[in-house]
């Protein structure tokens, strides 16, 4: 019957399981990615080191080119003079 207290009690129990089944997966998901975010957000990180080390070679590569551009300019231009 409605006045069961096994009753209630198994409905309270099947509301936390409900709650569990529905809203775990999201609070892992959300833990995971804090945790994600907080590792690769620091400057120590593998992936920061990654990212840096390709700056860098990116800036070494645009000098380089930079360089090759004006020694051919100035070669185009000497060969105008000429």
């Amino acid at each position: 019957s409605l006045c069961d207290p096994r009753n209630s009690q198994q409905s309270q129990d099947n509301w936390f399981v409900s709650f569990l089944i529905n809203w775990l997966p999201i609070l892992l998901f959300i833990a995971v990615w804090v945790f994600y975010i907080r590792r690769c957000s620091g400057s120590k990180s593998p992936t920061m080191r990654i990212l840096v080390r390709q700056v860098d070679l990116t800036e070494q590569q645009n000098k380089t080119l930079e360089r090759i551009a004006a020694a051919l300019e100035e070669k185009n231009q000497r060969k105008e003079v000429s």
